[in-house]
């Protein structure tokens, strides 16, 4: 493409985000031509990518080699650039930049807003950091000089309503993770009907289902939906199968209040022999185990709703979700490089975010604007445990 056809291509919605947001149409003709050779370089012919701008675009990215600078030596590493559906959306995120700033200065490039004079506004670009290149304004200069730009800062020929960059609700391509009705099998020694309160063991093949005998079970459950139970049994010559079976990594089956054969699995062990040999045993529920394991490496960036949160969080996992209030009530939210760590992190930003409470159930997670949980705690405790305590809490 000649460079005179590029300006062109490009100059129509420059020219809108002049009107829309008097930034200088010519400024940004010149910045597109210099950074993306001219609409060839890689980055523009395969991600419509014109100004070098990092991190993902609705979730869509493309990966470049960069040269950064690591223990004082330059090396060439993988990096993510954001691939644009054209290059109209690369421009109006560059607007953006500009009109919103940075995170930790959101006027960082105001004085490029509204400027009318082209040489001042490369210059507030240089001062601002915007580029490394001592040069970068006199270069930009010259070819707004010597293409004549400055006759693109008009909005003459516009309509007159064009549309205006802005951060839509992003459509990130995500597979839905709402629960369909199929539950996931479990164990399937497992009694059937449940009428009483039961705990039971199993090893990390899931294979069987074993009682335990004399277990006094304290469980935690609060309403970010993390659960974890302890106690603490003494070998007897009754259990003493079960009781080998006690040992990290294993599974646990607790008959919750309001849900049965919920899957816990054992995370820590306390010998104890003081006369009688005993354990002290500490599971975390199978929702808390899989997010604390489950690392998620893409980001997204874009105002979505709690629906697409989810899907992004539980995307890769057997997690389903199923609202019981109505998607409406949940505004959506702003965020930004959302991702890059383990799920129980991420899940833990989506509660405080979005004002969520949570009942799980296994692998369904019930969401809520407000549970109102009621807690019965008259149980049924007359086989095989002891007791069951219950604790709950509203704080995450």
């Amino acid at each position: 493409m000649a460079k005179e056809d590029f300006i062109k291509e490009i100059a129509v919605d420059a020219q809108i985000v002049y009107k829309n947001h008097h930034i200088l149409a010519s400024l940004i003709i010149a910045q597109g031509c210099l950074e993306s050779a001219w609409g060839t370089s890689e980055l523009a012919t395969k991600g419509h990518n014109l100004f070098g701008m990092k991190g993902e675009y609705n979730g869509q990215y493309v990966t470049m080699m960069t040269w950064e600078v690591i223990n004082g030596e330059n090396v060439q590493v993988p990096a993510k650039f954001r691939k644009y559906p054209s290059w109209k959306e690369s421009i109006e995120d560059l607007a953006n930049l500009y009109l919103n700033g940075v995170s930790w200065d959101k006027d960082h490039y105001r004085a490029v807003v509204g400027e009318t004079d082209y040489q001042k506004a490369t210059a507030a670009l240089v001062k601002a950091g915007y580029a490394t290149d001592p040069n970068y304004a006199t270069k930009l200069n010259s070819i707004i000089f010597t293409y004549k730009l400055t006759q693109y800062d008009t909005t003459e020929g516009l309509p007159d309503n064009p549309d205006e960059p802005n951060n839509p609700d992003p459509t990130v391509d995500l597979p839905s993770k709402e629960f369909d009705g199929k539950d996931i099998t479990l164990n399937m020694s497992l009694p059937k009907d449940v009428y009483f309160p039961q705990l039971h063991v199993a090893s990390q093949d899931d294979t069987q289902a074993i009682e335990v005998i004399g277990a006094d079970p304290d469980l935690l459950d609060d309403t970010t939906g993390k659960k974890d139970i302890e106690f603490t049994i003494t070998r007897t010559a009754d259990n003493g199968t079960e009781y080998d079976l006690l040992v990290n990594d294993n599974i646990l089956y607790l008959d919750e209040k309001k849900f049965n054969h919920q899957k816990y699995f054992i995370t820590d062990i306390e010998i104890n022999q003081e006369g009688m040999l005993s354990k002290k045993v500490t599971a975390s529920h199978v929702f808390v185990v899989t997010l604390n394991n489950h690392y998620v490496e893409d980001t997204i960036s874009g105002t979505f709703t709690v629906r697409k949160m989810l899907d992004f969080v539980f995307k890769g996992t057997k997690l389903r979700y199923i609202f019981k209030d109505k998607e409406s009530e949940f505004s959506s939210v702003e965020q930004e490089n959302f991702g890059d760590r383990f799920g129980n992190e991420l899940m833990d930003e989506i509660v405080e975010d979005y004002g969520l409470e949570l009942d799980v159930d296994n692998y369904k997670v019930y969401v809520y604007k407000k549970m109102g949980k009621r807690i019965n705690h008259t149980l049924d405790t007359r086989y095989n445990m002891p007791g069951i305590t219950i604790k709950t809490s509203s704080q995450g």
